[in-house]
């Protein structure tokens, strides 16, 4: 049991209005957090709009970014296939990177010329897909 006066409570002074007023970066204050809520807002919608624009400049992103679960699971297999324990002697630099994130794009681009999903994503949706339909009736196959 706490209370505001028995044991265990313990009260905090309010810092001065001076230091709350403060726009500082990492000050913490609540003037500070919705003026970076207000940049993150501009940069999103600067980004967006420039997207709608040059969608076929970005098109190589937006492919990874529909297959994202099919792409992270290569890239742990990638990573496995490269350095199977773990020691860490195979995947690691910059050329590593380039190599992970240029295969990723060919393999999303290719992939996607064909099919409208990933396979994990195709697998995710048909698991959903199933699981939202009503039961069947009584004699009905499902």
């Amino acid at each position: 049991y706490f209370s505001p006066t028995g044991p265990g409570w313990h009260s905090v002074p309010a810092p001065p209005i001076n230091q709350m007023l403060n726009v500082a970066a990492h000050s913490g204050t609540p003037f500070e957090a919705i003026g970076n809520g207000g940049v993150a807002i501009a940069i999103i919608a600067a980004l967006g709009l420039i997207a709608r624009r040059a969608a076929w400049i970005l098109a190589p992103l937006i492919t990874v970014g529909a297959m994202s679960l099919t792409v992270y699971c290569g890239h742990i297999i990638g990573i496995w296939a490269v350095d199977p324990f773990g020691g860490g002697m195979g995947a690691s630099g910059n050329g590593y990177l380039a190599g992970m994130a240029g295969i990723a794009i060919a393999v999303a681009m290719a992939w996607r010329f064909f099919f409208a999903r990933g396979p994990l994503e195709h697998l995710v949706h048909v698991i959903s897909v199933r699981a939202t339909l009503p039961p069947a009736k009584e004699g009905e196959l499902s």
